[in-house]
């Protein structure tokens, strides 16, 4: 992976970001952030699955955690979409903002930092 390929990937997942929570807001559906957070969640729990070696002792604590989070972020969004009760609707904005501020940072981190090699 370039890093324009990078760079591009950030700001479409950033721009994904940004249009989900206009529709949301626009037509008060919040849904439509639920659907977002589980795209997000099951896209980095399989790239986290791509490379098993991570779960295993000695456990690398902080990644262990994230992918914890993201199951749980997963595990909301799946429950909002059946239900709309107020925990899972504050899950859901959590885990939306979470998600939001993490596209953002990466793509902070893809125009100003150059690498030679990714992946």
């Amino acid at each position: 992976m370039s890093n324009a390929e990078l760079a591009a990937l950030t700001v479409i997942a950033l721009g994904l970001h940004l249009l989900a929570l206009t529709v949301a807001l626009w037509r008060r559906r919040p849904q439509v952030a639920a659907r977002i957070d589980l795209i997000f969640a099951v896209a980095i729990l399989v790239m986290l699955a791509s490379n098993l070696r991570w779960p295993l002792p000695p456990w690398n604590g902080p990644l262990v955690g994230f992918a914890v989070l993201e199951l749980a972020i997963a595990a909301v969004a799946l429950s909002a979409m059946r239900t709309t009760t107020r925990w899972a609707m504050a899950g859901v904005w959590a885990g939306f903002a979470w998600h939001t501020a993490l596209s953002a940072l990466a793509v902070l981190f893809a125009l100003t930092f150059k690498m030679n090699r990714l992946f």
